[in-house]
């Protein structure tokens, strides 16, 4: 449970049985759709306040010749400071946008959670997915600085900034997913995931880069002029010139970037491409080093591996 400042709206709809009311809150987190009985004793309007959710869950329903995908909430409490008319907009929209988070009410919140980790290989190699589980919710975690750490069940404490369904095909099925962005997060102990748990992550996962990876290079064109079997090959390297090979440091500095050279410890930088992460990971491996948990660093190991590129003291 954790408690989230936001706007709630309610509103009252005529069905077959009757008005009930429907309620939307828009938090920093995302907004979610409550249809708690609670709703029923206030009149329509838009309320600020404190909400306390218990509960986030993935919601499907079909009305109105459409089927609606909405993250639901379920409150324990709330705490209201102030009451509006509802605007014209609300009432034309009694569903609503269920995707955006309010940029108004930026507030992360920090949860205490347990992550699993599952690595999974795709064409692109191996890459990682995660889920996040907390009181009262569980959501896919797929960001790029899963792919630093290893398979495993981590315990810690875990910003979250925004929270929002996700949908892909895969497989011959639609999955549709709640998928947590998170700002940080402070893991305190890692244990091997069990059978039940690695279950659980299923291995039929779309790798993340897949989602986003750029069309194949197209072929030459047809139109473009063939070259002649017949003339002669022009070299335009000097005659003296010997074939240069990169150097396994020249590697290292191309692969690391602005890291390079590498110190006794290395923090990535998530932001890259992330095949370049993955990478990155690989080679940090191979030189000897080790990721830090707690302080999301790696750290060179008193014996490294031998390597041919050389690290900077």
């Amino acid at each position: 449970m954790f408690t989230l400042p936001g706007r709630l709206t309610i509103q009252t709809i005529h069905g077959g049985n009757g008005p009930f009311k429907v309620g939307r809150l828009a938090t920093s987190l995302a907004v979610l759709s409550v249809k708690d009985a609670e709703l029923d004793p206030y009149d329509e309007g838009q309320y600020d306040g404190d909400f306390l959710i218990v509960e986030i869950r993935l919601c499907s329903y079909y009305a109105n010749g459409r089927t609606v995908t909405e993250i639901r909430a379920t409150l324990g409490g709330m705490t209201l400071s102030k009451a509006d008319a509802p605007s014209g907009d609300e009432e034309a929209d009694p569903v609503g946008d269920l995707t955006a988070p309010s940029a108004a009410l930026a507030h992360p919140v920090t949860v205490s959670g347990q992550l699993f980790i599952k690595t999974i290989h795709g064409r692109f190699g191996p890459f990682n997915v995660g889920r996040l589980v907390i009181p009262g919710a569980e959501f896919v975690v797929k960001s790029v600085e899963l792919d630093q750490y290893d398979e495993g069940r981590y315990d810690g404490d875990f910003i979250l900034v925004g929270i929002r369904p996700y949908s892909y095909y895969a497989y011959g099925r639609t999955v549709i997913e709640v998928r947590a962005t998170l700002g940080g997060m402070t893991l305190s102990n890692i244990d091997a995931l069990s059978g039940e748990e690695a279950q659980a992550l299923t291995p039929r996962e779309v790798d993340p880069l897949e989602e986003t990876v750029a069309p194949a290079r197209p072929e030459a064109s047809a139109s473009a002029t063939p070259r002649d079997p017949d003339a002669p090959r022009v070299d335009a390297a000097p005659f003296d010139a010997e074939l240069a090979l990169p150097s396994p440091d020249a590697e290292d500095e191309a692969l690391f970037g602005t890291l390079w050279p590498l110190g006794e410890t290395v923090n990535l930088d998530n932001t890259v491409d992330r095949l370049i992460i993955r990478q990155q990971r690989v080679r940090l491996k191979a030189l000897g080093y080790a990721i830090d948990m707690h302080t999301q660093t790696w750290h060179l190991s008193p014996s490294p591996e031998p390597s041919g590129s050389s690290v900077a003291a």
